[in-house]
């Protein structure tokens, strides 16, 4: 339970900005343990999508995508050696992001659905997201070694290339 507690801080502090992916063990369980946490999560935020086989499909396309990319990325830099300590922190990272944001998700779509999404609605929403995409940016940033508008033109894509992607596989399976 400590190593879980302390682990959990640790991701906080990196999605504060307060830490980065060095400062995560390059344990083999690092990175099994944060994608479930991610895939859990996920999984929460994707709850509105019908079905749940899309919802799976989804969930896992996005984990495929990111783990991919960030394998890309460490490749091309010749900095392989730290995938470990990046994609745990990108994936738990992204779980504690998310988690913060399943009340976000929730009014969104019951605002939706109401038909009163508003001004107020969408800027709480380009922040949450403004906020995702800086966290993946500073990982990136600390695991390339490079200037942090690179990272942030790399974070950018990955969520632009994800929605697009993800997007297009649900309007193929009909919703």
């Amino acid at each position: 339970m400590h190593a879980i507690l302390w682990l959990f801080t640790r991701l906080l502090a990196i999605a504060l900005f307060r830490a980065g992916p060095q400062d995560l063990p390059a344990s083999r369980s690092l990175v099994p343990l944060t994608l479930a946490l991610y895939l859990l999560v996920d999984f929460l935020q994707a709850r509105y999508l019908a079905g749940w086989v899309r919802r799976g499909v989804v969930v896992g396309l996005d984990a495929l995508l990111l783990g991919a990319f960030v394998q890309s990325l460490l490749l091309w830099k010749r900095k392989i050696a730290r995938l470990r300590q990046t994609l745990g922190a990108l994936y738990g990272t992204g779980a504690v992001v998310g988690l913060a944001g399943l009340p976000l998700v929730d009014r969104m779509w019951d605002a939706e659905a109401a038909g009163r999404g508003g001004f107020g609605m969408s800027l709480l929403v380009l922040a949450y997201m403004a906020w995702a995409i800086l966290v993946v940016a500073h990982v990136l940033r600390q695991a390339l070694e490079c200037r942090f508008d690179s990272a942030v033109g790399a974070s950018i894509f990955l969520f632009l290339f994800t929605q697009l992607i993800l997007a297009l596989l649900v309007e193929k399976a009909g919703g």
